[in-house]
């Protein structure tokens, strides 16, 4: 799946709340896991162990990873497991987003409270592998301006 997605134009990232990692600790750790390449940034705040600090789903983490990239939110799309921090968070910061929804590996806690924003889409898919016709989705409904999230 990560080759398809980089095969397809599209910069990755990492963007984790794991409360005891930070940056460094994820970056060995997807190092071990062996896909670390894959990877242009990778950010865990360890905001839960430091309530100063924004994790999500608070916006501004994902704008300061944008920001990082030089991207607009439009240029952007959010992969995660998590209503409550990944997807809520990511259409706050008026990303558009996939959420995978293999009850193994999705978590929704609660619905968020009222309507998502508008435009940001919010694809459902089913676990990892069909990510990249997620993204072929997104980008035939013009999200991001009809481009990958960001071009190598």
């Amino acid at each position: 799946m990560l080759a398809a997605v980089a095969a397809a134009g599209f910069r990755q990232a990492v963007l984790s709340n794991t409360a005891a990692t930070t940056s460094p600790d994820a970056r060995q750790l997807l190092l071990k896991l062996g896909v670390l390449e894959w990877f242009d940034v990778v950010v865990a705040p360890a905001a839960e162990l430091d309530p100063s600090r924004p994790g999500k789903p608070d916006p501004v983490v994902f704008r300061q990873l944008l920001a990082e990239w030089g991207l607009a939110s439009a240029e952007a799309v959010m992969v995660g497991n998590t209503c409550e921090h990944d997807i809520v968070g990511a259409n706050g910061a008026g990303l558009s987003a996939i959420f995978l929804t293999n009850p193994a590996v999705a978590v929704r806690r609660s619905a968020p409270d009222g309507p998502l924003p508008c435009p940001p889409c919010v694809v459902p898919a089913w676990d990892l592998p069909e990510v990249p016709l997620a993204l072929t989705v997104l980008r035939r409904a013009g999200t991001g301006n009809g481009r990958p999230a960001a071009r190598r």
